[in-house]
């Protein structure tokens, strides 16, 4: 046929399907069509489907994700816009989600293609675009940034920052996150709510899946900003929010989302508060196992007490969390740059050791953290894993509020004393100076051990010369 790449024809009869599938796909360059043909007719490379493909994916031609694709019939669809879809990064309500790459920059980023069903008619269509372009003006260091949107077809597509590392929601799969580290990304997350409810643009589905932990930089971004007014029911359809309508995830709605009431930034507050509810707990504020009586009870009922699952929580947490989570938007903070600044100032930094360490460092998972909760006018100097009972007993993860002596440990030393809120000056004196005379002890008893060694190697030296 008449302006057909002759390099694409050949290798089309060439390798049959396959080949078939490499044209419909158009990931290759008009060079490596060239270099395929000469590579397969010389016979340093294989011809056969799943041979020529793995070698594809050995030499970066192809990744795994579009070898299978291919090989399964499904190329198509493997350039979206300006876009080569890489590999498929997960799927949810919204639409589906890839890593992909801007074929003339280079650059990685996230693409998500939005469900169908949820652009459902042009005034749908028309609220999506008028949202990106308030999406647009989003920049800010705790926000996902949205680089592009656009229709290919009747496909609607986001492209956004792609953010190397993982959810708060995947981490909760390990069991519930130190309460340290849940307040200082809910703090980031605050901050990045606060700046996309100043540019107008509300959530409305904050979830520990929507945050994410950027391993790179070390922080938290919100994902997913701007997209969920695609999910609020069209005004002019015959069924509507206020008739039972509700809009987000149920376990981190707040009362007047689950009521069907107007919103405001307010709302993402409380779905904060809920996240680090679940994130410390491994539990859901409201517990009921009918979807609909959870949504019920937050409009009607005040959440399970979060000391319930987490007894020695300072009251400093508590009450903020109680706050976030108040039922009237009046009652809460009432700005995501409020919030922040409640839950920072239960955060303080550790000065640097005796040898000059830096203590201030991201957490790992069962370790301490950098970062220490400021109790009454106290700071604790380790925060330790401990666990609550009602968290799961094999829970490798554990929020850490006082710290405890090890089993099967003799003696008292530091891990013996609980710091408490109502700790007083004296209270604190005398358990430095218990410590002090514990380690004076556990000093002498290991000095006697050392000499005890020492003295037998003596011997057992000697008698071996005496025996030449």
């Amino acid at each position: 046929m008449a302006g057909e790449d002759p390099a694409k024809t050949s290798i089309d009869q060439l390798l049959g399907d396959f080949g078939a599938q490499l044209l419909i796909g158009g990931i290759l360059s008009s060079r490596q069509w060239d270099e395929l043909r000469q590579k397969v007719d010389s016979g340093k490379w294989p011809s056969t489907a799943r041979e020529l493909a793995s070698r594809m994916v050995y030499e970066r031609w192809l990744t795994e994700y579009q070898a299978k694709r291919m090989l399964a019939g499904k190329a198509e669809g493997l350039v979206i816009g300006r876009y080569t879809i890489l590999d498929r990064i997960g799927s949810g309500s919204m639409g589906r989600v890839y890593r992909a790459q801007h074929q003339l920059m280079g650059r990685i980023v996230a693409l998500k293609v939005i469900s169908p069903e949820l652009i459902s008619n042009e005034r749908v269509v028309s609220r999506f675009m008028r949202e990106m372009r308030l999406v647009a003006r989003l920049d800010h260091p705790n926000v996902v940034r949205a680089f592009d949107a656009d229709q290919v077809d009747n496909m609607f597509y986001i492209v956004m920052e792609f953010v190397p590392g993982k959810s708060l929601g995947e981490m909760l799969k390990l069991g519930p996150l130190p309460a340290v580290d849940v307040i200082r990304y809910a703090s980031q997350a605050a901050l990045g709510l606060g700046h996309a409810h100043e540019q107008g643009i509300l959530h409305r589905d904050v979830k520990p899946s929507n945050l994410m932990y950027s391993q790179d930089q070390k922080i938290v971004k919100v994902l997913d900003l701007g997209l969920g007014t695609l999910m609020e029911v069209d005004p002019e359809e015959s069924f509507r929010t206020a008739d039972g309508i509700a809009v987000g995830t149920i376990d981190y709605m707040s009362p007047e989302q689950a009521s069907g009431k107007a919103l405001d930034g307010r709302s993402d507050l409380y779905s904060l508060a809920c996240c680090m509810y679940h994130l410390m707990t491994g539990r859901s504020p409201f517990q009921h196992e009918n979807p609909i009586s959870r949504l019920a009870m937050r409009i009607q009922s005040k959440p399970t007490p979060i000391r319930d699952y987490l007894t020695d929580l300072p009251s400093r947490v508590v009450s903020v969390i109680d706050k976030m989570l108040a039922t009237l938007p009046e009652d809460r903070y009432q700005s995501g740059f409020e919030a922040s600044e409640a839950l920072q100032s239960l955060l303080r930094k550790k000065r640097k050791g005796a040898g000059g360490e830096n203590l201030n460092q991201e957490p790992d998972s069962g370790k301490g953290s950098g970062i220490v909760l400021a109790i009454g006018d106290l700071e604790l100097d380790q925060l330790r894993e401990s666990s609550s009972d009602s968290a799961g007993a094999e829970n490798p993860r554990r929020s850490s509020i006082e710290t405890v002596a090890p089993k099967g440990s003799g003696g008292q030393n530091e891990s013996d004393i609980r710091l408490r809120e109502n700790y007083h000056e004296d209270d604190l004196r005398q358990a430095s100076q218990t410590v002090y005379k514990a380690g004076q002890s556990s000093g002498l008893s290991v000095a006697g051990l050392l000499f005890g060694m020492a003295a037998t190697f003596a011997i057992g030296f000697f008698l071996g010369r005496m025996s030449r």
